[in-house]
């Protein structure tokens, strides 16, 4: 059972896959499925986190999972929106410009000091993705190009937290609430070398 979030994340994984394959390969398929694949997308986003804390199933693969996952489906709905509703879309372009630019660097950071993939689901993050979500439901039925921008914007927001988190750190870490949290795991870790090193003695 302590699995049961990791299968609740493969959902979303696989509803980003097949909406990609049906963007490219069926549009009227893609567009006939998308709320319904996005919905799965969304709601196992909310699940398989909450699933994970309340019954202490979380694990570094699973906030990795996690992670990737949200990243495969945001990026599937990226493609959707720009094979399908091209002119809503194309004013978020710059945006999506600096979006991605940041993403990328993030990872290179967070390699380059870690060895590893980010993966924080800090609140504002996760406060984040259920905007981005109710905000892709309302721009399917309004069809107004600033929500995406709104989204774009806040996924922005997102990775420059991300980078903050990822400067502050000095080891790898998953599950990190906020900047703060980042600093007092920061203070404690510093703590803890001077004892480890006297211990070795």
């Amino acid at each position: 059972m302590n699995q049961l979030p990791n299968i609740i994340t493969s959902v979303r994984l696989f509803a980003a896959i097949a909406l990609i394959c049906f963007s490219l390969v069926d549009a009227e398929l893609a567009r006939a499925s998308f709320l319904t694949l996005f919905a799965f997308g969304g709601v196992s986003d909310m699940l398989d986190g909450w699933t994970a804390r309340t019954f202490n199933w979380c694990s570094d693969f699973g906030a990795r999972l996690d992670s990737i996952s949200d990243l495969v489906f945001y990026l599937a709905v990226v493609v959707f929106l720009a094979l399908h509703v091209a002119p809503l879309f194309a004013p978020s372009y710059p945006y999506l410009a600096v979006g991605l630019t940041l993403q990328l660097f993030h990872w290179w950071l967070a390699q380059f000091r870690h060895g590893c993939y980010p993966a924080y689901h800090s609140s504002f993050s996760r406060l984040c993705a259920y905007g981005m979500f109710f905000t892709m439901l309302a721009f399917w039925y309004l069809k107004l190009p600033i929500l995406i921008s709104a989204m774009i914007i806040a996924w922005i927001v997102c990775c420059l937290e991300g980078i903050t988190i990822t400067l502050i750190l000095g080891r790898a870490e998953t599950n990190v609430s906020s900047v703060s949290s980042a600093l007092a795991l920061r203070r404690n870790h510093a703590r803890t070398i001077p004892q480890t090193v006297s211990q070795s003695f």
